[in-house]
C-alpha cells in the first residue's frame, strides 16, 4: 500500500504521504516488536542472571519465529509462553516498588520497566492474532472437530496464556486464576469428543466469555466520559473521540481471548451436541419482539399489544406475570440455572422462555427482527425465532385469555380463596409454634411443607434417608399484634398505604412500597417471643429466617424467591433476630410482591406473613430438584441442578450455570445436561472467617487469603470441618464477621473475596433488601463469596460422584412424591455427606 502511495509523487498531498509513512512505521514496530526488543536491551542491564535468562530465551525464541515465513501455531505458541514469562518478570518487578528516596538511574530505568511492560501486552495481542488466524487458516472450529486432542493443544494453550496476561494486567486476579487452572486440567485429560468432556470444557469458555464481556463492559463505563473530555479539550474531531474506546477494546489481549473462545465455543458446543440456544420454558409466543435491559412492569405497561422480549440481563427478581398480560416470551442474552426462581415463575405462568448467551448470534439472528412480529418456538430440544405462519397466527388467537383463567383455577383450587383470605387463622397473642405444630392456616403453605419433612424425615430409611433443619415459626398474627402496639399516627398510615397499594398506578407504587416497609421494619418482636427463641436453639447458633406466606408455596401461586430470606442471624444477639424477622414481614410489600398479588387478583390487605426460622446450615453443595423434568413434564425423569454454597447462587438469576443432571426414577440412568461455571460461591462469612484462620493467613485482606489458602476445592473451604457440630450444622457465631463499625440495619451482601474491604451490601444478591433507614441497631452477619475453581471438584472431574449424588437425590424425589401427592420443586443441600432437604413446594 505504501509503494501505490509513493509511486507517483504528485498524485497525493505531502503532509498525507508523510503522514502514512509514519503510520507504516509505527504498524511495522507494533507488529515486529522492534521498539520491545529494544527496550528489553536495556532493561537487562538491571536484572540478574536468572532474569537474563528468562529474557533471552524470549529474544532467542522470537529470533526463530521472525525467520519463518509461516509459522505453525505450535511456534506461535512458544513464543507467546516464552513472552508471558518475561512479562511476569516485569510486573513483578514493578509490583516490588522503589524507596522514596531512589536516585534519578533508578527512576529511569523503572520508567524502562514500565514501557517494556506495556509492550510485552501489545506483543501478546500480536501473537493470538497470528495464531488465531493459523487455526482459521487451517480449518477453524469444525477442522478441530475431526482432528486429534493434539489439535487443540496451541489453542487451549495460547487461550492459559492470554487469561494469565489478563491477570498480569490486574484485571479480575482470581477470576484469572480459576480459568486457568480448569483450561490447564482439562487440556491435560483431552477427550474432547467425548459428550461431558466437551460440555466440561464449554463451561469454562462460557465463563471466560463472560469475564472478556465484563470487561468490555467496564472499559464502555469508564472511558467514553473521559475521552469526550479529554478530546474536547484538545479539539479532536468528533468520530475519533466516539471510536476511542472500540478502538481501544479491540486493541486489548482481551479482545483477542475473546476471538479465540468463541472459536473453542463453537467447536465444543458441535462436539457436545449442544445448540446456541438453552430451552427454558417450552411453548409458542408470538409479538413484537422488542428489546428490554430488564423486566420492568413499568416499561410493559406502555405496551399495548403482545411483545416477545429480547431481555438483556436478568436479576432472579424479577415476576412474569406483574409484567403484564401483553408479554408473551422471553429471550434472555445470559445463561440462568432452569430451576431458578425466575425459571419457575416463567414455567408457573407459561411464558416460552430460552436463553442464548451468544453475542454473536444476538447480533445476526436476534436483532435484525427487533421491531417485528415473531414467533419464539420452545421445545425441549429446539428454540427457533422466525417471522409467524398464518397456523402460529391462528393458534396464538385461539389461545388468547385461556392461560389467565386457568392460573385463577389453580390458585383456587389450592385453598387460597380471596373473600376466606387464604384461609388464614391469625393468633391474638406473642407466642412461638413448634414446627410439627405448623399448619398452612397458622403458619403457611412453606412451614407446613418443613413440618411435614420433618415427619417424613424421621419415617426414612436407607437410600431414602434424609435430614432436616431444627426449626420454628412465628405464626400469622404476630406481625398485625406488633402493628397494633404503635401509635395510633403510624398504624393510621399503615391502613391507609395499603388500601392505596391495592389501585395505585405503577409509577407512585415504589413510594407507597418504600414507607409500608419502613413501617414495617420498625417492629420489635416481642419479648415472649424472643425467650421462647432461646430455649429452642443452642446457645451459638447462626438462623436463617425465611418467609412462609399464605401467598406463596401454593399450587397455582408459588412465589418462588418472591419473598426475603435472612441467613446469618446469631440467635445470642436478639436486636439481630427481631431485625431479620421485622425484615420478613416487610418484604410482604415490596414493589414486585404487590404487582405479584395484583396480577393474581389478591388483594393486598389479605396477605399475611409467618416467619419460619431454622438453624443455618454451610452447605458443601446446595440443590434444587424438579421431580418431573419440567420440559414435557416428564413424570419418569427428575432434573436437578448443584452449586457449590449456599442456594441462592441457584435460585436467583446469578449469571452462570450449575450442575444440571437429569435422572431415571425408574432405572436410575443418569445423564449430564451441564457443567456448573457460576464464577463465585456464597458461605456463611463465619465459615470463610475459620478457613482463613485454619489457612494461617490475617483476616484482615480477603484477597491475600483466598490468594495462600487457594480456591474451593470439592468439599468447601478447608478448615469447615471445624465448624460443623453433630449433625452437620454450622453453630458457631464468630466475632467480628459484622460489618464494621456496627452500621444499621440488615445486610445479607455478596462479600467478594476479591476485595480487602467489607462490602455495603445493598440486597442485590437478593437477601435483604436496602435497608439503610431501618431503626434497628442490629447488624446480621454476611455472607462471603469465594471464587471457583471446578478442576478441583469431583463433580467435574469424576463421573462417578455425578451419578452418585443424582441417584441419591433422585431417592429422595421418590418419597417425597408419595407423601405430598404429585410432582414437587425442591430446595436442599449437602452438608458432608449428609442429604438435608430445606423446602418442597408443588411443581408448577
Amino acid at each position: 500500500m505504501l509503494a501505490r502511495v509513493t509511486a507517483a509523487p504528485g498524485q497525493y498531498p505531502d503532509a498525507f504521504v508523510n503522514e502514512f509513512k509514519v503510520f507504516i512505521a509505527e504498524l511495522r514496530d507494533f507488529f515486529n516488536a522492534a521498539g520491545f526488543t529494544s527496550l528489553l536491551s536495556e532493561v537487562q542491564k538491571s536484572v540478574g542472571d536468572e532474569n537474563k535468562q528468562i529474557i533471552d530465551f524470549f529474544l532467542a525464541q522470537k529470533s526463530q519465529l521472525d525467520s519463518k515465513p509461516k509459522p505453525s501455531a505450535e511456534d506461535l505458541n512458544a513464543v507467546l509462553h516464552a513472552l508471558t514469562s518475561v512479562r511476569a518478570m516485569l510486573v513483578g518487578g514493578l509490583d516490588a516498588g522503589l524507596r522514596n528516596d531512589a536516585p534519578e538511574p533508578a527512576l529511569a530505568m523503572r520508567q524502562k520497566w514500565r514501557l517494556a511492560e506495556v509492550k510485552a501486552e501489545e506483543y501478546a495481542f500480536v501473537l493470538l492474532s497470528r495464531l488465531i488466524n493459523a487455526v482459521e487458516e487451517q480449518g477453524g472450529g469444525p477442522a478441530l472437530l475431526k482432528a486429534h486432542d493434539m489439535a487443540w493443544k496451541p489453542c487451549l494453550g495460547a487461550l492459559v496464556l492470554g487469561i494469565r496476561h489478563m491477570g498480569l494486567g490486574g484485571y479480575s486476579r482470581l477470576e484469572a486464576m480459576a480459568l486457568e487452572a480448569e483450561l490447564t486440567e482439562w487440556e491435560r485429560e483431552g477427550g474432547y469428543a467425548q459428550r461431558e468432556n466437551a460440555l466440561r470444557l464449554k463451561a469454562s469458555l462460557e465463563r471466560l466469555q463472560r469475564l472478556t464481556e465484563a470487561y468490555s463492559e467496564l472499559m464502555l463505563d469508564l472511558l467514553p466520559p473521559v475521552a469526550q473530555a479529554l478530546g474536547n479539550a484538545l479539539g479532536v474531531e468528533a468520530y475519533v473521540i466516539q471510536t476511542f474506546t472500540e478502538a481501544e477494546i479491540r486493541a486489548n489481549v482481551v479482545f483477542q481471548v475473546s476471538k479465540m473462545t468463541t472459536l473453542l465455543l463453537r467447536a465444543c458446543r458441535a462436539a457436545a451436541g449442544a445448540s446456541s440456544w438453552d430451552p427454558l420454558v417450552p411453548g409458542t409466543a408470538i409479538g413484537k419482539l422488542v428489546e428490554l435491559s430488564e423486566l420492568d412492569p413499568s416499561v410493559l405497561a406502555g405496551f399495548h399489544e403482545p411483545v416477545v422480549v429480547l431481555l438483556k440481563s436478568a436479576s432472579g427478581d424479577e415476576e412474569v406475570a406483574a409484567a403484564g398480560r401483553m408479554l408473551k416470551g422471553v429471550v434472555l442474552a445470559q445463561e440462568l440455572p432452569h430451576l431458578s426462581h425466575l425459571g419457575v415463575r416463567a414455567r408457573q405462568e407459561k411464558v416460552p422462555f430460552a436463553m442464548l448467551d451468544d453475542p454473536d448470534m444476538v447480533k445476526s439472528d436476534v436483532r435484525p427482527l427487533l421491531s417485528q412480529q415473531v414467533a419464539l418456538a420452545v421445545t425441549s430440544d429446539q428454540v427457533t425465532l422466525a417471522k409467524p405462519t398464518e397456523a402460529q397466527l391462528a393458534a396464538a388467537a385461539a389461545a388468547a385469555g385461556e392461560q389467565a383463567e386457568l392460573n385463577k383455577e389453580k390458585i383456587l383450587a389450592s385453598g387460597f380463596s380471596t373473600e376466606a383470605g387464604g384461609a388464614v387463622s391469625k393468633v391474638n397473642s406473642p407466642r412461638l409454634m413448634s414446627l410439627l405444630d405448623c399448619m398452612p392456616s397458622l403458619a403457611g403453605a412453606k412451614a407446613s411443607a418443613c413440618a411435614r419433612l420433618e415427619q417424613v424425615s424421621l419415617e426414612s430409611k436407607g437410600a431414602e434417608s434424609f435430614q432436616t433443619a431444627r426449626g420454628c415459626c412465628i405464626p400469622f398474627g404476630i406481625m398485625e399484634w406488633s402493628i397494633n402496639q404503635l401509635p395510633e399516627q403510624q398504624q393510621q398510615q399503615f391502613r391507609h398505604l395499603l388500601e392505596d397499594s391495592e389501585t395505585a398506578p405503577v409509577e407512585q407504587l415504589d413510594s407507597i412500597a418504600d414507607q409500608l416497609q419502613d413501617i414495617v421494619r420498625g417492629l420489635t418482636l416481642p419479648e415472649q417471643v424472643m425467650g421462647q427463641l432461646h430455649t429452642t436453639f443452642p446457645p451459638g447458633s447462626l438462623l436463617i429466617c425465611r418467609s412462609s406466606a399464605n401467598v406463596e408455596d401454593l399450587a397455582g401461586m408459588s412465589g418462588a424467591g418472591l419473598y426475603d430470606s435472612i441467613p446469618n442471624v446469631p440467635v445470642d444477639r436478639p436486636e439481630d433476630v427481631s431485625a431479620a424477622v421485622a425484615a420478613v414481614w416487610a418484604s410482604l410489600y415490596t414493589r414486585r410482591a404487590i404487582l405479584s398479588r395484583r396480577a393474581a387478583g389478591v388483594p393486598q390487605h389479605q396477605a399475611c406473613m409467618a416467619v419460619l426460622i431454622q438453624e443455618l446450615l454451610a452447605p458443601t453443595y446446595s440443590f434444587v430438584l424438579h421431580t418431573a423434568s419440567p420440559m414435557g413434564n416428564d413424570p419418569s425423569t427428575a432434573e436437578i441442578e448443584l452449586a457449590p454454597g449456599l442456594g441462592e447462587t441457584l435460585a436467583s438469576g446469578k449469571r452462570g450455570s450449575a450442575w444440571r443432571i437429569a435422572v431415571s426414577k425408574t432405572n436410575g440412568n443418569v445423564k449430564t445436561l451441564a457443567f456448573a461455571n457460576f464464577s463465585e460461591a456464597l458461605y456463611p462469612a463465619s465459615a470463610v472467617q475459620s478457613d482463613q484462620k485454619v489457612a494461617g493467613v490475617a483476616t484482615g485482606s480477603m484477597a491475600t487469603a483466598s490468594m495462600a489458602g487457594g480456591m474451593l476445592a470439592g468439599v468447601g473451604p478447608i478448615g469447615f470441618k471445624a465448624g460443623y457440630r453433630t449433625g452437620g450444622l454450622y453453630s458457631r457465631a464468630v466475632a467480628g464477621v459484622s460489618r464494621a463499625g456496627g452500621s444499621s440495619g440488615l445486610s445479607w451482601s455478596s462479600l467478594s473475596s476479591t476485595d480487602d474491604s467489607d462490602s455495603n451490601g445493598n440486597g442485590a444478591s437478593g437477601g435483604a433488601g436496602d435497608s439503610g433507614d431501618s431503626k434497628h441497631s442490629g447488624t446480621l452477619y454476611e455472607c462471603a463469596s469465594r471464587t471457583m475453581d471446578y478442576s478441583r471438584h469431583a463433580l467435574s472431574r469424576d463421573p462417578e460422584t455425578r451419578l452418585s449424588y443424582a441417584r441419591r437425590i433422585a431417592a429422595v424425589a421418590g418419597v417425597l412424591e408419595r407423601h405430598f401427592g404429585g410432582a414437587q420443586d425442591v430446595e436442599g443441600c449437602f452438608v458432608g455427606d449428609l442429604l438435608y432437604v430445606v423446602q418442597t413446594r408443588p411443581q408448577p
